[in-house]
């Protein structure tokens, strides 16, 4: 299931850094943060 509202989110904030010159982080610790703090909410 696909929440619209998280997704239109997550585009906008993607769209923003790269209008800003500023790619999403997908590797490293940034990555590693965020899904960490993705487990922590499902637990």
């Amino acid at each position: 299931m696909v929440n619209l509202h998280l997704q239109r989110a997550i585009l906008q904030v993607v769209e923003n850094q790269l209008r800003a010159n500023d790619p999403p982080e997908t590797q490293g610790r940034g990555y590693k943060k965020i899904r960490g703090s993705q487990r922590a909410y499902r637990g």
